[in-house]
């Protein structure tokens, strides 16, 4: 039973391309939180306009913060 449940999973994951699969919800990721902490969750980046407080952009990204600014920052400026 396991063994098929896996073999499944393993068809799902070559399929997706993606490096891992959720079997809770298929869209939230493995992340490192902080030193070796792992959580499956999301993570969301917003961007707001300082002047009007208003939200400018926003991104729900599979991978920590460490090099997420940069996207979110620009398309930010652009608009």
């Amino acid at each position: 039973m396991n063994q098929i449940k896996y073999e499944m999973l393993s068809e799902l994951l070559t399929e997706s391309g993606e490096p891992q699969i959720s079997t809770t919800d298929p869209d939230s990721r493995s992340l490192l939180i902080q030193g070796q902490v792992v959580e499956v969750c999301y993570n969301t980046q917003t961007a707001v306009d300082d002047k009007h407080k208003l939200v400018v952009a926003t991104h729900t990204i599979n991978r920590n913060d460490r090099n997420a600014l940069s996207a979110i920052a620009l398309e930010a400026k652009k608009i």
